[in-house]
């Protein structure tokens, strides 16, 4: 008995190892974004056969449209490469290749109701109303719609395109929060919301913290710029998959309302 209880012991563990994402680790999610950029590139490079938006059920006039804002989100001291790579695995996991790649309905290519989204978040530091350093919180990314079905060259873009909005954002909304033996920390926000349509394709993110964002801010005019060149990373591998043609891009950066929004 006490072999069995040992042994089912072992098995439990392995199966929360799988189930939970590697906790954050920013030397080792160090330029993660490059990683993935030239994964997709070299990717590209050994099918050289041309893929045509047209073919993938775009239509003749494709369009992207990239919004984001809503309300201000604290991301804990997490940097920008942590979040990318956050966002970009749950993603992977919502809507697997296998699962995009078979000939389902649009919106069962992504798991909206996924059982194990629910364990797919980050622990997350921050001050909790008596002004201590709290640990008992996290930050969670749910996908309100996702079709991003037969079309797993378009799906990585839309994915590392989602990733690096957040990313961006993180990097232009942080401050000093300090403590009660007067040490300090920087803490981020960002808006919790990003929403990628290109043609009939849609990813649309929400990523939250569970707690109460109380300090700092979360404003568009901080990441227009950050936004531009973020975007710019992916762009061009846009129009690749569109045999070289260029179409109408539009980024749009929201109130925290998320119903006033400005062209970037």
């Amino acid at each position: 008995m006490k072999h069995f209880a040992f042994l089912f012991g072992l098995i439990l563990l392995f199966a929360l190892a799988v189930a939970l994402p590697a906790e954050p680790n920013a030397e080792r999610d160090e330029f993660y974004h490059l990683r993935a950029l030239e994964k997709y590139v070299q990717s590209q490079q050994l099918d050289n056969t041309t893929i045509s938006i047209e073919k993938r059920g775009l239509g003749d006039n494709p369009r992207l449209t990239l919004s984001m804002g809503g309300n201000k989100q604290h991301m804990g001291d997490y940097n920008e490469e942590v979040i990318f790579k956050f966002v970009h695995e749950a993603l992977d996991e919502f809507c697997p290749v296998s699962q995009c790649d078979r000939r389902l309905a649009p919106e069962e290519c992504c798991r909206n109701y996924n059982p194990r989204d629910q364990n797919y978040k980050y622990g997350t530091v921050y001050k909790d109303q008596n002004g201590n350093y709290a640990t008992n919180a996290h930050i969670k990314l749910s996908l309100s719609h996702g079709k991003v079905r037969n079309n797993k060259e378009l799906r990585d873009l839309m994915f590392m395109t989602v990733a690096e909005t957040y990313k961006r954002e993180i990097g232009a909304n942080c401050y000093q929060e300090t403590w009660k033996d007067k040490t300090k920390t920087t803490f981020c926000n960002i808006g919790e919301a990003v929403d990628l349509q290109v043609g009939e394709y849609r990813v649309h993110t929400y990523l939250k913290f569970n707690g109460v964002t109380a300090s700092g801010s979360a404003k568009c005019e901080n990441w227009k710029t950050g936004i531009k060149e973020g975007f710019g990373l992916y762009k061009d591998h846009y129009y690749q998959l569109n045999n070289g043609v260029s179409f109408a891009t539009d980024l749009f950066c929201c109130d925290e309302q998320y119903k006033n929004c400005d062209i970037i």
